[in-house]
């Protein structure tokens, strides 16, 4: 039973580091549009 308990773990674990990465993606992207964004404007 406990060894279920730390295969739980580890999945959510491995699920929100996943998830960080993700919106650390998006979060980057986004700078990135608004950087060529104001870029094309000067």
């Amino acid at each position: 039973m406990a060894r279920r308990g730390v295969a739980l773990l580890m999945a959510l674990m491995a699920l929100l580091l996943l998830t960080a990465l993700a919106a650390a993606l998006v979060f980057i992207s986004n700078i990135e549009t608004g950087v060529n964004a104001s870029y094309k404007r000067e």
